[in-house]
């Protein structure tokens, strides 16, 4: 399996000193601010590509790109919002207002919007899906033409792009979108193989988000495995 591909942590750094001396406070809810910058992060503005570091702002319209073995925390607010941008991700701040509409073009981002103003909303897009979602923590991962949404806590309204099927979750489960089907994982399904079903998704050390991700490539491959078969059975 490509390891681009895996959910898997690779990263070899020491992050604890990174994480106190690298830290910065966002300013208020319509530009944010990377809080947290690790390797390679590149932001695209008006045309221009600038090398981003902790404490840069985060406007509408940004393009935000993270290299191999690279990571960044975005924050709006007093922690209205915080997104962990993971390796070798492109990811798209289209509005960061009141309504904020973000892209995963690719990638792998973890997300928390646990105080939104009121009459506030975020949408989060991937090549395959629109996750829209208020008072929530999920994950998402866009792999080859797919992509996959961990429901970590809360609700997401999760639809395909292709027809506009979907739902909001009732309960605890992985949704995978592939053109226009959607499939569901749920936490018995990985128990059968013998796969931990919990909700760590962070690539780094420490993030504000919650625990390092510990799936191995084996387990991860397993994962994909069953949802193939899961899409193979709507045909």
């Amino acid at each position: 399996m490509n390891k681009k591909t895996t959910i898997r942590c690779t990263f070899t750094f020491i992050l604890a000193f990174a994480m106190i001396s690298n830290c910065a406070k966002p300013k208020n809810t319509t530009e944010g601010i990377l809080t947290f910058t690790l390797g390679n992060i590149t932001i695209e503005r008006s045309g221009n590509k600038i090398s981003a570091k902790t404490g840069d702002p985060i406007q509408k319209g940004d393009t935000l790109r993270s290299g191999e073995k690279s990571a960044a925390i975005v924050e709006f607010g007093e922690e209205e919002t915080i997104i962990e941008i993971q390796s070798n991700s492109e990811f798209q701040f289209v509005d960061t207002g009141k309504n904020k509409e973000l892209i995963l073009n690719s990638g792998r981002s973890w997300l928390r919007s646990a105080k939104l103003q009121k009459d506030a909303t975020l949408n989060l897009k991937t090549p395959t899906s629109v996750a829209g979602v208020r008072g929530t923590t999920f994950f998402t991962f866009v792999v080859g033409d797919m992509s996959l949404t961990c429901h970590c806590e809360g609700e997401v309204d999760l639809k395909s792009l292709k027809n506009n099927s979907g739902r909001v979750n009732d309960r605890d489960y992985l949704a995978f979108v592939k053109n226009d089907k959607i499939i569901y994982i749920f936490p018995e399904d990985l128990k059968a193989l013998n796969i931990p079903y919990v909700h760590d998704h962070s690539e780094l050390s420490s993030s504000k988000l919650g625990k390092q991700n510990k799936l191995t490539q084996e387990q991860f491959a397993l994962v994909m495995q069953l949802a193939e078969k899961k899409f193979a059975e709507l045909k």
